[in-house]
């Protein structure tokens, strides 16, 4: 299994930043009066979906995900309405994770907006995109929304610390930089690039795996500097 997907953080703890995020999100899952409709915005690869899941998993929900990308239309959205109406048959709650929900067509979003304005009691929804722009603003005004930021080069080296450790690799600091670097924030790109050059000991080999990404004059340059 590639590490990106062997360490996916299962729960709030494991979770490598976002401690403001985090904290606020503890505290709401507290109230009894939980907000039912969530928008988690940021850059692909930074953990939007995963934090869906274990909120999700907080609130001892039947999870069900979906990629907007393949059904963005109001047939499906009618769909999910009937399936929020439905009592959850695992767990207390049902969650339903929408990806890349800045796909849907305006007339569906009209139609999940009655959704999320009208949910029931045990229904949560949980919008992630890169663009949340193109979403409705009536949507994104009825949504408790968070924004992912890349994470530092300390944060990034911390979740690379512990996947070497646990993982028993054996990395030179040179390369882990190079990592660092062009992961440029982006924890799944970190854990992506980790597991291509994990085996390799020279810095010149990694560079030249990893080379593809690295187009841009100015590119190199900050490399060199940072080296």
């Amino acid at each position: 299994m590639s590490l990106h997907l062997q360490y996916r953080p299962k729960t709030f703890k494991e979770v490598t930043g976002h401690k403001e995020i985090i904290k606020s999100i503890e505290s709401l899952f507290k109230e009894e009066n939980k907000p039912h409709a969530f928008l988690l915005s940021g850059n692909s690869g930074c953990g939007k979906t995963t934090l869906a899941r274990i909120m999700g998993n907080s609130l001892n929900a039947e999870v069900v995900e979906f990629n907007i990308a393949n059904v963005s239309g109001v047939d499906f959205i009618r769909e999910l309405e009937e399936k929020a109406r439905y009592s959850p048959l695992i767990g207390e709650n049902k969650v339903f994770i929408l990806d890349e929900c800045h796909q849907l067509t305006k007339e569906a979003g009209n139609c999940l907006l009655k959704i999320l304005e009208d949910s029931p009691k045990y229904s949560y929804f949980f919008l992630c995109t890169t663009d949340p722009s193109r979403l409705l603003l009536a949507i994104r005004n009825r949504c408790t929304s968070y924004t992912l930021k890349p994470l530092s080069d300390n944060e990034i080296k911390e979740l690379l610390k512990i996947v070497i450790t646990a993982e028993k690799i054996n990395l030179s600091e040179d390369i882990l930089d190079l990592i660092i670097y062009k992961a440029n924030g982006v924890p799944r790109s970190a854990l992506v690039y980790l597991n291509q050059v994990k085996d390799i000991k020279d810095f010149e080999e990694a560079t030249k795996l990893l080379a593809d990404e690295i187009t841009e004059e100015e590119d190199v340059i900050n490399l060199c500097r940072i080296l």
